[in-house]
């Protein structure tokens, strides 16, 4: 079996999830099967993959940005036309596999040129009309699509609903959490006295919320830190913020991490945790909630998306109101109270990822999968394809001609 990835990130070239996901699922993948990565341009180079299954193809142009929407579409067209030229020099694939909006529209052109399989991973949907437009494109020709959260495919089956098209192909397949790496520190359960927040400074990830409600944790734990692990447009705000509220600054550690950080270094950072805080507006999955459970450290959730299958509410963690600084600090507070029930629920957080939680298992899933494709789902090109290409042109401009040439190429 071969599987040809087209994926945005690959390490060091690593902007959150997506990239983790790729990396490790690729290594499980790449002990049974041959797995090429197609990825954007990147120096001084990507890291070498851990088996000699696993083929990077770097583009030598390409080099796009989440920021420049339009830059996608140049990477989609050269991917497409580097997979291109491996069919018609001879490479088989049993499935194009395709991580996220931004790479979809190579998958699809290689669907209908080539009569390939193709899997659509949806990491986190997209509110930008543009962006929203290539998902729905990806979405109506895909032979499956793969989320990681049983919410985000109800929220996929209610978008085809109003877009008026039958997306029946959903499969959830959770992401998953290396245990030899992260694991608990050897002194479990002592800690570094600290709460930690890891991920983007962005809104949506609600860091704000967290440090207003530590304003109120802080008073009644006044040996207490708050780590805030990460960087992002916050980064001067909440700075600001924490002068504003006054919070003593030895109470606050901020570590921007400008560079991305090995899966060892954020074990550790877990490790040394009291309790670990995820206060996103909405997450499709979660993968710092498992990595710190896998640590066993309890953790403290906003009750939606992929966190509240993740974490069960008095079992491995607490689940309070998105953006509700006083529920989020109500339950930090009755955590930090209470060691027994840190420890206790530390000790069920990683017992209950060993099931469903570990990328083998995971790999195993998306194997089936593609024997399951043995053949695509049709031949005939979907009348609403045709709709969102059209959105995308009059979105994107009218200079992708040749990525929408879908034209059989036997």
């Amino acid at each position: 079996m071969r599987a040809c990835f087209i994926s945005p990130e690959y390490p060091p070239r690593m902007f959150g999830g997506l990239g983790s996901h790729v990396e490790q699922l690729s290594e499980a993948l790449g002990k049974h099967i041959a797995l090429d990565i197609v990825l954007p341009s990147h120096r001084p180079g990507y890291q070498d993959p851990p088996h000699s299954r696993i083929r990077l193809i770097p583009l030598t142009r390409s080099d796009p940005s989440y920021s420049l929407p339009n830059s996608w579409l140049d990477f989609a067209l050269e991917a497409a036309d580097k997979i291109d030229n491996m069919v018609m020099g001879g490479a088989s694939f049993n499935v194009i596999h395709c991580h996220d909006w931004v790479t979809v529209l190579a998958g699809v052109r290689c669907r209908w040129r080539h009569n390939i399989p193709l899997v659509f991973h949806m990491h986190l949907p997209s509110s930008s009309p543009l962006e929203a437009a290539i998902e729905s494109l990806g979405l109506s020709c895909a032979d499956v699509v793969t989320v990681n959260s049983d919410s985000m495919r109800v929220q996929l089956l209610h978008r085809s609903r109003i877009l008026d098209f039958e997306l029946d192909w959903v499969k959830v397949i959770n992401n998953g959490v290396d245990l030899a790496i992260f694991h608990p520190r050897e002194d479990w359960p002592a800690d570094d006295g600290y709460i930690l927040f890891a991920g983007h400074l962005e809104q949506h990830k609600g860091p704000e919320c967290l440090l207003r409600a530590f304003y109120y944790v802080q008073s009644e734990f006044p040996d207490i830190r708050l780590r805030i692990l990460g960087d992002g447009d916050l980064w001067s705000h909440l700075h600001e913020l924490r002068v504003s509220l006054e919070i003593p600054e030895r109470q606050v550690e901020f570590i921007r991490t400008a560079q991305w950080l090995t899966r060892q270094e954020m074990a550790r950072h877990f490790q040394g945790a009291r309790v670990v805080v995820i206060p996103s507006l909405y997450e499709a999955f979660g993968m710092v909630a498992i990595e710190a459970l896998a640590c066993q450290r309890p953790v403290v959730v906003s009750n939606t998306g992929g966190l509240a299958q993740i974490v069960k509410h008095y079992v491995n963690g607490f689940l309070a109101a998105p953006r509700d600084e006083l529920d989020l600090a109500q339950w930090i507070m009755v955590m930090l109270a209470d060691s027994e029930l840190r420890h206790r629920m530390g000790v069920e957080g990683r017992r209950r990822l060993h099931d469903e939680y570990t990328w083998p298992n995971i790999a195993r899933q998306f194997m089936a999968l593609y024997r399951d494709l043995q053949q695509p789902r049709t031949r005939d090109i979907p009348l609403q394809a045709y709709e969102f290409k059209a959105q995308i042109e009059e979105l994107a401009g009218r200079g992708y001609a040749d990525l929408f040439d879908w034209g059989w190429r036997p």
